[in-house]
């Protein structure tokens, strides 16, 4: 596995994930034909950064608008980490963008990585959100392919699924890359991800295909 140092948010980290498939858009390779236009509007905005050579948010800025929920989200992340790391008495590794290969096109830039065999996705949602996934006692939905994907793209044995708010107990929820269900979303995500790379190989710069 390649793992970059920059840090997330920064220029050198977009450039890390130019033109790549990531894990915390992976859920829109993988969703069903009612959804296809949106499955179809993310490959053909990592196309655009594959013949640019320009993240298609480049011209996002300090100003642009931030929802009271990402930012809040922001300020709690560091104590999310904290109480895991203490909960399991362990150390969270904060990395760049993580790549199987040099050359791979696709990644995933983890909230963190744990000691030599793990990984972690950090959630810290509004208290009333928080009490639904603790009740479900189930990884969301929403963010199953981020987590399985994260896991898929480090080749680690685990990942935890970590939802956190400072007035109620965390939920931690781990998956085995030995897992029944992990393995089954494997096995319909490579050809569906080998098929998107494929075809997006065949757009290359015009300086490139000259």
């Amino acid at each position: 596995m390649i793992i970059s140092k920059n840090i997330q948010g920064t220029d050198e980290w977009k450039n890390d994930r130019l033109g790549k498939f990531t894990a915390s858009n992976f859920s829109k390779i993988m969703s069903p034909l009612k959804f296809l236009k949106s499955k179809d509007a993310y490959f053909y905005k990592i196309a655009s950064e594959r013949l640019t050579g320009e993240p298609y948010f480049a011209e996002v800025t300090e100003e642009e608008y931030v929802s009271s929920a990402m930012q809040r989200g922001n300020n709690l992340e560091m104590d999310a980490v904290r109480e895991y790391q203490f909960i399991n008495n362990c150390m969270v590794e904060r990395v760049g963008f993580c790549q199987p290969e040099i050359d791979s096109l696709y990644g995933c830039s983890p909230d963190g990585l744990v000691n030599d065999d793990g990984g972690i996705e950090i959630k810290t949602p509004q208290l009333f959100t928080h009490l639904k996934y603790v009740e479900d006692n189930i990884i969301p939905s929403e963010y199953l392919s981020q987590v399985y994907g994260s896991l898929f793209v480090t080749g680690r044995l685990w990942w935890d699924f970590f939802s956190f708010h400072p007035n109620y107990n965390p939920l931690c929820i781990r998956v085995y890359s030995t897992s029944d269900k992990y393995q089954a979303w494997v096995a319909k995500f490579k050809p569906i991800l080998a098929g998107l790379i494929e075809k997006l190989k065949t757009y290359k710069p015009i300086k490139e295909s000259n």
